[in-house]
């Protein structure tokens, strides 16, 4: 229904602090989740401008990179969040997790909505969710004339990150 919504709807674009959008989606995640345990580091740096964004968009992509991290990470397990500069073009949105990491061949179909990772008759765990967060996440990036980024391990983890034009 999201997927559904947000075509026809037009993006509201204004320029934001990154950090205000970052703190409502992790609270969302957390809630959404019931994990208020997961310990996060956030850290923005200080030269990082306001992006010019749509802030119900934003906001969904940045709930699915983290809402992910804290799903395919064992409990507890650490999460960091970086905010920056990508030379003089991009802010970078980066999620990092100590999870179960994606092989290359997988990384380029997590975007296909309802892809799934795991297969039921062979994972040892099933991971909640319908496999439309990326699909949104994309969809949203793709407004913003920006990309997402996937630095992935198996078995160590993954970084996923939002790169939006400065301006």
């Amino acid at each position: 229904l999201i997927l559904y919504e947000m075509h026809p709807k037009k993006p509201s674009f204004e320029y934001l602090e990154i950090a205000d959008i970052l703190i409502e989606s992790l609270n969302t995640a957390r809630s959404t989740l019931n994990d208020h345990n997961t310990p996060v580091t956030i850290e923005v740096h200080p030269e990082t401008p306001k992006v010019y964004a749509d802030r119900r968009g934003l906001s969904l992509a940045l709930r699915a990179l983290i809402e992910n991290a804290f799903k395919y990470s064992p409990a507890n397990a650490p999460i960091a969040i970086e905010v920056g500069t990508l030379g003089d073009d991009e802010v970078i949105i980066s999620v990092t997790d100590n999870g179960i990491g994606i092989d290359v061949a997988n990384q380029a179909r997590l975007f296909e909505p309802f892809f799934r990772l795991e297969k039921e008759e062979s994972a040892p765990t099933l991971y909640p969710g319908l496999g439309i967060g990326l699909t949104i996440a994309k969809f949203v990036l793709d407004r913003h004339n920006g990309r997402i980024d996937i630095k992935s391990t198996p078995g160590l983890g993954s970084t996923f990150s939002l790169c939006l034009p400065r301006k």
